[in-house]
C-alpha cells in the first residue's frame, strides 16, 4: 500500500492535532489497519459526522515506519525544502522537526518565514524562540544548531554568591531561591560559600568560563577583593586550590539529576547530608508526596548515577515513599 499525498496531508494532521474529520479520511484501508490496532478511533460527533481521534501517538509514528517505510519526519523534510528559507537555515531545520501542539509543520515553517526579518544579530535562543514560535520561549532550548546559524547568543549563566566571612573552605550549591535566602540571612555557615544555582542552568558547562557566567554578590556578602578574586580563580579554573563542594536541591528524581549533571563539572562534589538527612526523615515518616501531586510525574528516575548515597539511600526512599521541596527545610 502506497501512501498519496493527500493521505500524507491527513496524517500531518492526525499527528498535530490528534484528531482529524473522518471526511478526510479517504484511505479507508489505512484507517482500518490503524483501528483494528487500536492506533485511533473513530467517535461519533452528530448524526451524520464523526472524528477519527488518536489514541497513541508513538505508537502510530513506528507503525508507519514498519508497514510503509514512512517516516513522518519526511514531511517536515519536504515543508522545509518548498519554502522559501535561507539554504543555510533549511540545512540545520530538516534534521529534525520542531513540534509545537496544535500547529502542523506547514504553520510552523510559514510564521519562521514571516517573522525571520524581525531576528537580529546577538538575540538570545528564547529571544529567537520567542519571536518565531507564536511567544513560546523555549522551542529552541536543545536547538543550539538553529541559534547558531542565526547568529544568536546563550545568555550567560547567572549565579548568586554569599559568604559570611573571608575564611570559606567550602562552596554550597544551593537549587532553590528561597532555601538560599534563608541560609544566607541566618548565618549559619561561617566557613561556607553558598551560590544559588538556580535549577538545571548550574548544569551548563559554561559557568566555569568567564565569558559564560555573570556572578552576583549578595549585599549581605562578607568576601573582601582579594577573597572575590580567589572563588573566581577556583571556579574558572585557574588556580590549583582545593575546596570542598557539595549541593543541596529538592529530594526529587530532578534533584538528583541536576546533582549528577554538576559531577560533571565539579567531579568532587558530594551531596549536602546536612539537608538531605533532614528530608529523608521527613518522608520516611510519612510527610512526603507523590509525584502526581507536585506535576512531578514525568521527572525521570536517574536509576544509577554511581554514588553510593544516592544509589543505595535516596533513590530506593523516593522511589518507595515519594519526594520532599528542600523548602521545608528551615535552618
Amino acid at each position: 500500500m502506497r501512501l498519496t499525498s493527500k493521505t500524507i496531508k491527513v496524517l500531518q494532521e492526525l499527528l498535530d492535532k490528534a484528531e482529524v474529520s473522518s471526511s478526510k479520511f479517504k484511505d479507508i484501508l489505512l484507517l482500518k489497519k490503524l483501528k483494528e490496532n487500536q492506533i485511533v478511533k473513530v467517535v461519533p460527533i452528530s448524526k451524520t459526522r464523526s472524528v477519527v481521534q488518536l489514541a497513541d501517538k508513538e505508537y502510530f509514528i513506528n507503525f508507519l515506519k514498519v508497514e510503509f517505510s514512512f517516516n513522518i519526519a519526511q514531511i517536515w523534510s519536504q515543508i522545509v525544502d518548498k519554502s522559501s528559507l535561507p539554504s543555510k537555515l533549511k540545512d540545520v531545520l530538516i534534521t529534525k522537526p520542531i513540534e509545537i501542539t496544535n500547529k502542523s509543520y506547514q504553520d510552523i515553517i510559514q510564521n519562521i518565514e514571516m517573522r525571520l526579518p524581525l531576528i537580529k544579530k546577538g538575540m538570545t535562543n528564547r529571544q529567537i524562540s520567542s519571536v518565531l514560535f507564536w511567544g513560546l520561549s523555549k522551542e529552541l532550548d536543545n536547538r543550539k544548531d538553529i541559534v547558531n546559524i542565526l547568529e544568536g547568543n546563550q545568555p550567560a549563566v547567572m549565579l548568586n554568591v554569599c559568604s559570611m566571612s573571608n575564611d570559606f573552605s567550602e562552596v554550597l550549591f544551593i537549587e532553590n531561591y528561597d532555601t538560599y535566602v534563608d541560609y544566607i540571612s541566618k548565618k549559619k555557615l561561617e566557613a561556607t560559600l553558598i551560590v544559588y544555582s538556580a535549577g538545571f542552568g548550574t548544569s551548563a558547562i559554561r559557568i566555569r568560563d568567564k565569558a559564560g557566567c555573570s556572578l552576583h554578590y549578595s549585599n549581605q556578602d562578607k568576601l573582601d577583593r582579594s577573597n572575590r578574586m580567589r572563588f573566581e580563580s577556583w571556579l574558572y579554573k585557574k588556580s590549583i586550590e582545593q575546596m570542598k563542594v557539595s549541593f543541596f536541591g529538592d529530594f526529587d528524581f530532578s534533584g538528583i539529576s541536576i546533582f549528577s549533571a554538576l559531577r560533571n563539572l565539579f567531579p568532587e562534589i558530594v551531596m549536602y547530608k546536612n539537608g538531605y538527612d533532614l528530608m529523608l526523615t521527613e518522608v520516611e515518616g510519612g510527610n512526603g508526596h507523590l509525584p502526581e501531586m507536585a506535576s512531578k510525574e514525568n521527572q525521570k528516575d536517574p536509576k544509577m548515577i554511581n554514588d553510593n548515597y544516592c544509589d543505595e539511600i535516596l533513590l530506593p526512599i523516593m522511589r518507595q515513599y515519594g519526594f520532599y521541596d528542600q523548602e521545608g527545610v528551615v535552618v
